[in-house]
C-alpha cells in the first residue's frame, strides 16, 4: 500500500490541484489474455471470478499487464508536462474480493513505478467507488484548510465485469450522480473488452465507452493528455478534451 496523502506538500507546492482517482478492477478476469492464442492449447481449466476459464502457462499480455503499463505511461506523460507534474494528484483504488487504497493522492514526484497488483474473485465496484469518493472528500478538505485551489476532481472507473456488491453499487451511483449534478465531480467509466456498458452507465452522466482489450495503454496516453489540457485551462472555464479516441475504443462506440 502506498503512502497516505499529507498536507506538507500543500504548504510547499501551492499549485492548483487536479485530483484524479483511478478505480481499477483487479478481479481474476483481468488476467484474461489479450494475445492471439490461435492454435495454442490451454494448460488447464480453473473456476475463477464466477466462471470457468482456460488457463495458459507462460508469459502473455493480459488486461491487467496492459493496465500496469498504461498507468506507467500515464505517469510518464504527467512527468513530462511542467504544469501537470505540480498540479495532478493521483490515487489508485483497486477492487476484487476486497477494496484497497494502493496509492493515496500524491503528485507525480512522489510516485514510484506502478507494479502489477494481486487479483482476487468478485467485483466489489460499489465499495471501491465509495472509497474513492471518501478519499476525494478528505483531500478536498485538506486543500481548503491550506488555501489551495483545485479543479473539479476526476474518478476513472476501469472494469471488465459487473459489480457483485449490487446494493452498495447503487449507493455509490447515487453519490456520483449527485456530485456530478452539483458540478463537484467528473466521472469517466470505461468497460474493458466486452463488459456490459449498461451496468456501468448509472455511475456517470457521461457516455460509458468500451476500451478494446489491446488498446488499454492508448487509453492511458489519452488520459495523460487530457489532464494536461485541464491544467492549462483557467479554473472555472469549460474544459474541452481531445475526442479523437477511435484508436482505443471498440468499434460499436464509433
Amino acid at each position: 500500500m502506498g503512502k497516505y496523502a499529507t498536507e506538507d506538500d500543500l504548504i510547499y507546492n501551492t499549485s492548483t490541484r487536479i485530483p484524479v482517482c483511478l478505480v481499477v478492477d483487479t478481479s481474476s478476469s483481468m488476467l484474461r489474455i489479450t494475445d492471439d492464442l490461435t492454435g495454442v492449447a490451454p494448460s488447464r481449466q480453473e473456476f475463477r471470478d464466477g466462471q470457468m476459464w482456460n488457463i495458459f502457462d507462460g508469459n502473455f499480455n493480459t488486461s491487467m499487464t496492459q493496465v500496469v503499463e498504461g498507468v506507467n505511461r500515464f505517469y510518464d506523460a504527467i512527468r513530462e508536462d511542467e504544469l501537470a507534474k505540480d498540479s495532478c494528484e493521483i490515487a489508485i483504488v483497486t477492487f476484487d474480493d476486497n477494496v484497497k487504497v494502493l496509492e493515496d493522492f500524491q503528485t507525480i514526484d512522489q510516485k514510484e513505478t506502478f507494479k502489477e497488483p494481486p487479483t482476487g474473485d468478485n467485483t466489489n465496484l460499489g465499495a471501491a467507488v465509495n472509497k474513492a469518493l471518501d478519499l476525494l472528500d478528505e483531500r478536498k478538505q485538506q486543500y481548503k484548510r491550506n488555501g489551495v485551489e483545485y479543479y473539479q476532481p476526476w474518478i476513472i472507473i476501469l472494469t471488465d465485469g459487473d459489480a457483485t456488491d449490487v446494493e452498495v453499487a447503487k449507493q455509490a451511483q447515487e453519490r456520483c450522480r449527485r456530485l456530478e449534478d452539483d458540478k463537484k465531480l467528473t466521472v469517466f467509466a470505461f468497460a474493458i473488452g466486452d463488459a456490459d456498458k449498461s451496468k456501468l452507465q448509472p455511475f456517470s452522466r457521461r457516455k460509458v465507452l468500451s476500451i478494446k482489450d489491446d488498446k488499454i495503454k492508448e487509453f492511458f496516453e489519452w488520459l495523460g493528455k487530457s489532464v494536461s489540457i485541464v491544467t492549462t485551462t483557467p479554473t472555472g472555464e469549460k474544459v474541452k478534451l481531445d475526442t479523437n479516441v477511435d484508436e482505443w475504443l471498440s468499434l460499436d462506440d464509433l
